[in-house]
């Protein structure tokens, strides 16, 4: 396996060092820094996305994240997400894109209708040393392009909110604090990218994420702030596959 800064250093080697016209096609190339791309975007429903948005909607109201005494069935919550994917690099050619950007994003999910304190139910955080989104286009009317993305190093941490926390353990529930931490490695291949425009188009995507320490897991535990009736089953998982599709 190769270590993420290697991972790194291929990559940019892929951008820079390599004569354009053994990478694109006969044509105009274009590189540009600080410049964003037009292609490899999120799917607007992805959850995760590294795009500013805001989300609102109604949940059941499960115990663990109810801090009311009046025990409400259905209460509605928003999460603000500010992301952004910093761009680096951009090299354009008539059939061939590829773009470098370092893709982040913070959330913040909470309770907002809840009288006493609207609490944090979860926080989340994710950033990237380095993302490469590669896209090349076809003369075909089914398939439009087909593209690639491969980010070396992603971290991702989740934390439940403080108001919760206390508000259990006040309560005298038992409760876990468990530090949700891990690092991954992640690739995808795009068919039918829509390239930024307000086109009817079907978009797929399929890709995995993948554990750097597999040993680690996506999660520890501290054994001091661990109730002794309270039993965490070890993270063995170490690889997660996903499908997208959009319309």
């Amino acid at each position: 396996m190769i270590p993420p800064f290697k991972s790194l250093i291929l990559m940019i080697l892929l951008i820079y060092l390599i004569p354009p016209n053994t990478v694109f096609s006969q044509g105009t190339n274009e590189k540009s820094f600080f410049k964003s791309r037009n292609f490899g975007s999120y799917f607007l429903a992805e959850k995760y996305a590294s795009i500013t948005k805001i989300g609102l909607g109604f949940m059941i109201v499960f115990p663990d994240y109810d801090i009311d005494a009046a025990q409400r069935k259905i209460v509605s919550v928003e999460e603000p997400v500010l992301g952004s994917q910093i761009p680096i690099c951009l090299h354009s050619a008539p059939k061939h894109k590829i773009a470098l950007s370092l893709p982040l994003s913070f959330a913040v999910w909470f309770d907002y209708t809840q009288v006493s304190t609207a609490p944090i139910l979860n926080t989340d955080y994710r950033f990237a040393l380095l993302e490469l989104n590669y896209s090349y286009k076809f003369n075909c009317s089914v398939i439009n392009n087909i593209g690639f993305r491969f980010i070396p190093f992603f971290h991702e941490s989740t934390h439940v909110g403080d108001e919760l926390v206390v508000s259990k353990l006040k309560d005298t529930l038992p409760v876990a604090r468990i530090n949700v931490s891990y690092e991954i490695y992640k690739f995808a291949i795009l068919v039918n990218d829509p390239y930024g425009e307000i086109i009817k188009n079907h978009s797929f995507r399929v890709g995995a994420k993948l554990l750097w320490n597999k040993n680690k897991g996506y999660y520890t535990v501290d054994p001091l702030e661990k109730s002794i009736n309270v039993k965490i089953r070890p993270s063995k998982r170490w690889i997660e596959p996903y499908f997208q599709y959009q319309y």
